[in-house]
């Protein structure tokens, strides 16, 4: 990923996130973690991107906490 993205209205809300969250923490769903991945990239990669200026330190927090997401489930 490069400098910031724009959301294409894909985004997660709150309810969708909270489903997605339980069902990959209770069942380590990989269905639901492919979909909070592709639905929160351009957010949490923003995100990052405004916090250290560097599109390749934005993309390494993103993996870590989709990482992160992923180990402590189940």
């Amino acid at each position: 990923m490069e400098k910031p993205v724009s959301s294409e209205g894909a985004e997660v809300g709150p309810d969708e996130l909270s489903e997605l969250l339980l069902a990959i923490a209770r069942q380590r769903d990989h269905a639901a973690y492919a979909r909070l991945y592709e639905r929160s990239k351009d957010r949490v990669y923003n995100l990052a991107y405004h916090i250290t200026g560097h599109s390749d330190l934005a993309d390494e927090a993103f993996q870590a906490a989709m990482l992160r997401i992923w180990t402590s489930a189940g």
